[in-house]
């Protein structure tokens, strides 16, 4: 019976992690200095791939900005709005995304208009 009970929390846990893939963005105010030596500022979009699981997307605004992330079937969508017309002192807003799963496709949109990313950094 003991054997039994262990067996049957032991696959609980695995099927539990295996559903807890998951997404989403968050604004970080530092990064450590082999991310912060990667950013170029003349460029509007960066992604910067850490691993499989997640990313740093450095966005050049004098606004502040708003990131949202969604998933639409195989494609990660991040959503990034400038909320205002007064100028924010810093110019670069780094965002940590996680993905949690692959995707086959990643786009991104700012102020709700499909945009290309300047450059794409794997490390």
């Amino acid at each position: 019976m003991k054997k039994q009970l262990v067996v049957v929390l032991f696959a609980i846990l695995y099927l539990t992690s295996c559903d807890s893939q998951e997404y989403g963005i968050e604004e970080v105010d530092a990064v450590n200095d082999d991310i912060q030596s990667m950013i170029d500022p003349n460029l509007t979009l960066q992604l910067i791939s850490i691993d499989e699981d997640y990313y740093y997307v450095v966005f050049h605004s004098s606004l502040e900005v708003e990131a949202e992330v969604e998933i639409q079937e195989d494609t990660l969508l991040i959503q990034l709005t400038e909320l205002s017309d007064e100028a924010d002192l810093t110019n670069q807003h780094i965002f940590k995304l996680t993905t949690g799963q692959e995707h086959d496709t990643l786009e991104v949109f700012i102020n709700d208009e499909s945009t290309y990313i300047d450059e794409f950094i794997i490390m």
